[in-house]
């Protein structure tokens, strides 16, 4: 499977809105998206920890556009945070000599 396959997508399943990466009639990694009281977005792990959820007939689909909130996705589901700018101070950038 290529990564052209699959997208982020946002579902809404009952009263939730589920975001995870989209394949056929699935999302993988799904989280539950929430907001914290600051009002930016939070994902929660469903109960169990599944792997990867079906996509109900009807439900309403479609892909997340937001730079910000697919970042937020891919850093709850990874751990990793992508560095955007460069930190002020002792930083010594690297060089091929």
């Amino acid at each position: 499977m290529s990564t052209e396959d699959s997208v982020i997508k946002i579902a809404s399943i009952g009263p939730m809105f589920v975001i995870g990466d989209a394949y056929l009639k699935i999302l993988r990694s799904p989280r539950i998206i929430g907001r914290n009281q600051d009002g930016s977005a939070a994902f929660l792990e469903m109960i169990g920890r599944p792997k990867w959820i079906d996509i109900p007939d009807g439900a309403c689909v479609w892909a997340a556009e937001d730079a910000e909130l697919v970042a937020g996705y891919r850093q709850s589901v990874t751990g990793l945070v992508m560095a955007t700018t460069m930190p002020a101070g002792n930083v010594v950038g690297m060089r091929r000599q």
